[in-house]
């Protein structure tokens, strides 16, 4: 087989001198300086054609995705007899692929309702068809933290801090009552309530 290599005349007698030569890389925007020893020796025109596309990334999906990412995940929780129903967007880290963190206090209330509890914000946190004014509340020691129950099936759902001098923003919320969760998979993290919360509750 015979090869024919047309040479441009105009371009056959330039002097030797580098040219850009683009590479096939899409992440190498700019054209790259060929060295002058890669040109033949008969100085034919030479022209690479890049046809690869670079990969294109949506700046809106990218952003909504770190968005999504920063937002966390919704979970979903009812009382033992669904009477009390609601969402909660916590961190992706309490998912039950990987390790979450649920607090678990040995104070007196806590032990006695057996709370697991997690920290949202406020805002985070959504009851459905008007469950938040069916629960019912009840008030020990210095009486300004609400805990929160189902008066039908007595279920503690969460801890009202919005009349305490702390956390008023953060109800904390029992994740027991979580139905897309386990709490076997959580990373507790212990709380030494009897002795740090003063003053001692005595009924």
């Amino acid at each position: 087989m015979k090869i024919r290599v047309l040479l441009a005349p105009s371009i056959a007698r330039l002097p030797a001198r580098r040219v850009f030569v683009p590479l096939p890389d899409p992440h190498c925007p700019r054209p790259v300086l060929a060295s002058k020893n890669l040109l033949p020796q008969k100085r034919a025109l030479i022209s690479v054609l890049h046809t690869s596309k670079s990969p294109i990334h949506s700046t809106q999906t990218v952003m909504s995705s770190a968005a999504a990412s920063s937002a966390g995940k919704t979970y979903h929780g009812t009382c033992h007899c669904k009477a009390i129903q609601f969402t909660v967007v916590l961190p992706e880290a309490l998912s039950p692929e990987g390790p979450g963190k649920v607090t678990r206090c040995n104070c007196s209330i806590c032990t006695r309702n057996g709370y697991f509890l997690v920290y949202p914000t406020r805002e985070a946190v959504k009851f459905l068809d008007n469950s938040d004014a069916k629960m019912k509340q009840y008030f020990m020691g210095l009486k300004n933290k609400a805990h929160r129950f189902c008066p039908e099936c007595s279920s503690s759902v969460l801890i009202d801090f919005q009349n305490s001098d702390v956390e008023r923003q953060r109800p904390y919320l029992a994740a027991a009552m979580f139905t897309d969760f386990d709490l076997e998979t959580a990373d507790l993290k212990l709380v030494d309530g009897k002795n740090r919360l003063q003053p001692a509750y005595d009924a």
